[in-house]
């Protein structure tokens, strides 16, 4: 199976989640390399894909900064255990 559109669609939908460049490389189907999803995440491959948002081109900023600000909540949390 080639990857196409819909398969980029599909993983920036991942992306937006919060799903990390690492764990979609070794879970996608079709099979696609960590540097795939980064290209694709930053805009450089299949920047024609829309994000959930309806945007396309690379992960919006703002978005970007929500999803890290999360991690960093969720960090902190944990070591607060």
């Amino acid at each position: 199976m080639q990857f196409d559109l819909t398969h980029a669609t599909a993983l920036k939908a991942q992306l937006w989640t919060g799903k990390t460049i690492p764990a979609l490389a070794r879970s996608f189907r079709p099979k696609v390399s960590a540097a795939t999803v980064g290209h694709i995440r930053a805009g450089l491959r299949w920047a024609e894909a829309p994000w959930p948002d309806g945007s396309d081109g690379a992960m919006p900023k703002k978005r970007a900064r929500e999803i890290e600000e999360a991690r960093k909540r969720v960090l902190a949390e944990l070591r607060v255990i």
